[in-house]
C-alpha cells in the first residue's frame, strides 16, 4: 500500500506511524522525519521505499456447512427432507498490516462486512 507523507491523500495516518516519526536530534523513532524537500534540497521529495508497508495476510473468506437429518428421523416426523446450513463470509484475517484491510488501498473505502447466514429447509 502506498501512502505518501505530505500529500493530500494522507488525512488518516495510523497512530503507530504518526507516533514513531523522528522529529529532533536524540529522538529514537522507527520512521524518518517527514519533509517535502528531497535529499538535494531542491524541491518536492521523490519516490521512496519508506512509503511501502507489509500488506501480506492470510484470510479465511468463505465457509459453508450443511447437515441433512437422517431418513429415520424424517419418517418419524412426517417429513421428506430436512437440512440445516450455515454460510459465513469474511471470517477472519491474520496480518501484521496496521491499516483497515490489506486488500483495500483506498483509505476512503470500507472493508468488506462479515456475514453469517443460516438456513433451515423442511419438505413434507
Amino acid at each position: 500500500m502506498l501512502v505518501s507523507p505530505g500529500s493530500m491523500n494522507n488525512l488518516v495516518f495510523p497512530a503507530a506511524f504518526r507516533d514513531n516519526i523522528w522529529r529532533k536530534p536524540g529522538d529514537v523513532a522507527r520512521y524518518a522525519r517527514l519533509s517535502t524537500i528531497d535529499g538535494s534540497g531542491k524541491g518536492i521529495a521523490g519516490p521512496s521505499d519508506g512509503d511501502y508497508v507489509d500488506g501480506s495476510y492470510i484470510r479465511l473468506n468463505n465457509v459453508q456447512l450443511r447437515y441433512a437429518f437422517p431418513d429415520k428421523m424424517l419418517k418419524k416426523a412426517g417429513m421428506t427432507s430436512c437440512y440445516f446450513s450455515i454460510i459465513a463470509q469474511n471470517i477472519f484475517t491474520i496480518t501484521k498490516y496496521k491499516g483497515i484491510d490489506p486488500e483495500i488501498a483506498d483509505l476512503s473505502t470500507l472493508p468488506r462486512a462479515r456475514m453469517i447466514t443460516a438456513n433451515l429447509s423442511v419438505t413434507f
